[in-house]
């Protein structure tokens, strides 16, 4: 029951449309909160608190607007 509408990315050279039906923005388009719910692929080292500080400045809550999966 889970549909993937697209992607954000801190690279602005990934941005665009991957394959028909989804689109990769910019990190800085992530709506306000209530509107997605994002669940954050962000690996390399330190990239956790760079994005959890990012999100909180947006108001957004871990756990109810988005969860870290990797």
């Amino acid at each position: 029951g889970v549909v993937v509408e697209g992607y954000y990315d801190v690279d602005p050279r990934k941005v665009g449309e991957p394959r028909p039906g989804l689109s990769v923005r910019l990190h800085e388009e992530v709506p306000d909160p209530g509107k997605e719910f994002i669940l954050v692929m962000a690996g390399a080292r330190g990239a956790r608190g760079k994005v959890r500080a990012f999100m909180e400045g947006r108001c957004r809550v871990e756990g109810r607007d988005y969860l870290f999966a990797a």
